[in-house]
């Protein structure tokens, strides 16, 4: 977990969490920031399957700004809740350009397999810095066989270009 990293200042935001509930990290925050001003307060964003309803059309354009123009890291994981929605928002289209990939369409959120898609490193996530297991290329591949799996994935249609596919 990345609040037990010493050398990383991190703030939580469990957005479901009620209003009084404890947030977890070094600076307590209430609310994802929605302004260009409150992202640039921290170096990357990392939303897990976010619900749609606490954005808005000037979250999701300064966030692309955090992104393009500020050299802000993201990371968008989709899930079986929130994500299908997300997605079908006309005015979250900042934030759905920012994604590396073209999102397909999930017949069945609810959906989840019953067994783990395994997951299989790529030529080049074999070694690539982000998704490097081991300095050789060989036993990396072989380590990301090794690991558990997912239970959910939301389909892609196809990479964008400049995209990297990884795993």
């Amino acid at each position: 977990r990345m609040i037990r990293e010493r050398t990383a200042n991190v703030s939580c935001w469990l957005q479901s969490a009620e209003p009084r509930f404890p947030q977890e990290g070094d600076e307590r925050i209430d609310a994802l920031p929605t302004t260009i001003e409150g992202l640039k307060e921290f170096d990357a964003i990392v939303l897990l399957d976010p619900d749609p309803e606490d954005l808005d059309a000037q979250a999701a354009e300064a966030l692309k700004t955090f992104v393009a123009e500020h050299k802000g890291g993201l990371l968008y994981v989709a899930g079986p809740k929130h994500t299908q929605a997300l997605l079908a928002r006309p005015d979250l289209k900042p934030l759905r350009d920012l994604l590396p990939v073209a999102p397909g369409e999930l017949l069945d959120a609810r959906a989840a397999a019953a067994e783990p898609w395994p997951l299989r490193a790529t030529a080049d996530g074999a070694d690539h810095p982000s998704t490097r297991l081991e300095p050789d290329p060989e036993r990396c591949r072989y380590l990301w066989s090794r690991l558990p799996g997912l239970f959910f994935s939301y389909p892609v249609r196809s990479e964008k270009a400049g995209s990297t596919v990884l795993v």
